[in-house]
C-alpha cells in the first residue's frame, strides 16, 4: 500500500494544469474512460490556480472568470459555502454541455475543508482506439470534451478555488512553528525520518510512492492523523 500525500497532488497540479493535468479527489482515484478506451489523464487534486482537465489544444486560451465567480471573488474572505458553490458550478456547466459525464465530487481525506471532482467520459463522446496507437494515446473525441469542461472549471470555480486553498494555508513562520511538531508526530507514528528534516526532506519521505510501505497497520493509521491534524501545514508545506 502507498502512502501518498495529499499535498503531492496540489503541487502536481500547480505544474502540470497547463499540460494536461486531470482534476480528481485528493485521495488520487484515477479517472479513467469507459468502453475499453485508453484512460485519461491521471488523476491530480483539486486546487492551486485552476481546476483543469486536459490536455486541450495549445492554442486554447483559459475564459476568465464569469460574473458568478466574479460575484464571490469581489468578496475579501470566501466562505465555505462559496467554495462549494463554485466547484458545484463548474460541475452543472460541464454536465449541462456534455450530459452522461460524470463529475463525482468527494472529500480530502486528509483535509475536509478541500474537495476535489472525479472525471470519467462517456464512451458516446470517443471513438475506438487503433489497436495499433501509442500507449496512452487518447480516444478521439476526448479533447473537445475536456476543452468544454475546462471552460466551466475557469469560468466558475478557478480563481475561487485557488483563493480557497491559498485561505487554508500557513504564513512562512507559522509554517517553521509548526514543522517540529510534524516530524515528531511523523516519528512517533514510525516514520524514519530526522527531527531536524530539511522541507525538502519532508517531501522525499512522505511523497514517494511505496517509501512508507513498512509501516503497519496501526502506524499507517497514526500517519493519516498526522496528516489530519496538520493539514494546513501539508498544504502549505513549500
Amino acid at each position: 500500500m502507498s502512502m501518498r500525500a495529499p499535498h503531492q497532488l496540489r503541487q502536481m497540479l500547480g505544474l502540470l494544469v497547463l499540460a494536461g493535468a486531470v482534476l480528481a479527489s485528493c485521495g488520487s482515484s484515477s479517472a479513467t474512460t469507459t468502453g475499453g478506451y485508453a484512460p485519461a489523464p491521471p488523476s491530480v487534486n483539486s486546487n492551486l490556480a485552476a481546476l483543469a482537465f486536459g490536455p486541450v489544444p495549445s492554442n486554447y486560451h483559459p475564459p476568465k472568470p464569469n460574473a458568478f465567480q466574479e460575484r464571490i471573488l469581489a468578496h475579501k474572505t470566501i466562505t465555505y459555502s462559496e467554495y462549494v458553490a463554485a466547484l458545484e458550478a463548474a460541475r452543472s456547466c460541464a454536465i449541462q454541455e456534455l450530459p452522461g459525464l460524470r463529475l463525482p465530487m468527494s472529500k480530502d481525506p486528509y483535509d475536509t475543508a478541500i474537495l476535489g471532482l472525479g472525471l470519467s467520459i462517456p464512451s458516446q463522446y470517443t471513438k475506438p482506439v487503433p489497436a495499433n496507437a501509442p500507449k496512452g494515446t487518447q480516444p478521439p473525441g476526448t479533447t473537445h470534451v475536456l476543452e468544454q469542461v475546462d471552460n466551466c472549471m475557469y469560468g466558475y470555480a478557478a480563481t475561487v478555488n485557488a483563493r480557497w486553498i491559498q485561505q487554508q494555508s500557513l504564513s512562512s513562520s507559522q509554517l517553521a512553528s509548526e514543522k517540529p511538531a510534524f516530524i515528531a508526530c511523523l516519528r512517533s507514528a514510525g516514520v524514519h525520518i530526522s527531527s531536524n528534516a530539511s522541507y525538502y526532506k519532508i517531501h522525499e519521505t512522505i511523497d514517494t510512492r511505496g517509501a512508507l510501505d513498512y509501516l503497519n497497520k496501526e502506524q499507517r493509521k497514526e500517519y493519516t492523523d498526522c496528516f489530519k491534524t496538520y493539514s494546513k501545514f501539508v498544504n502549505t508545506l513549500p
